[in-house]
């Protein structure tokens, strides 16, 4: 679109210009008349001219850019808050799985002094190292046996028995589970 362009000199009043001169455009868009002020050192020229509504900016160019980049934060925090909380439910589980063998294996360290004491009241402990194979993983346990004989001036008679228990063995993230308690050898009929 080509617009009628008229130039006007500023002056002083004594014939004499300070100012550069100022182009007015006349851009006909519409119906409307619409003035374009350009300051130019030129006289009147005819040239293509951009149309008000292609030099304006549209101010919400940019919106679905940022809203989608919000959305691609939010859903990339809520992705990662799942994946922590499933990391953290699986220790858990994995946890709660060693907290449940270790206590098998404190029971079985019980049975296994108690049976001890009843063949030999002499029986002091021992270290028991239970292999990954007889476990059915990929973990070994272990359980160490601490009995203390009653003194001989005790009028009870009574074993101070102590089993612990670790699984996995040879783990930094072991649980160990302890198990105390008294216990009277029979008398053998």
């Amino acid at each position: 679109m080509y617009t009628r362009v008229e130039s006007r000199l500023a002056s002083n009043g004594d014939g004499s210009s300070t100012r550069p001169k100022v182009r007015f455009f006349q851009n006909y868009i519409h119906g409307q008349e619409c003035l374009i002020l350009d300051r130019v050192r030129s006289k009147n020229m005819l040239r293509p001219q951009s149309t008000p509504l292609q030099t304006q900016r549209n101010p919400h160019r940019g919106a679905a850019s940022v809203w989608a980049i919000i959305c691609l934060v939010l859903v990339t925090a809520v992705a990662l808050s799942l994946a922590k909380v499933a990391i953290a439910g699986s220790r858990h589980m994995i946890q709660e799985r060693r907290r449940v063998q270790t206590d098998w294996l404190v029971q079985s360290g019980w049975s296994l002094a108690l049976s001890q004491l009843r063949q030999n009241p002499a029986y002091t402990g021992e270290n028991w190292e239970i292999p990954a194979a007889e476990l059915g993983g990929a973990d070994p346990g272990r359980i160490k046996i601490e009995v203390t004989a009653p003194a001989a001036d005790a009028t009870d008679g009574k074993h101070k028995l102590r089993v612990v228990a670790e699984f996995p063995a040879n783990s930094d993230r072991k649980v160990r589970v302890t198990r105390e308690g008294t216990w009277k050898v029979p008398a053998k009929p």
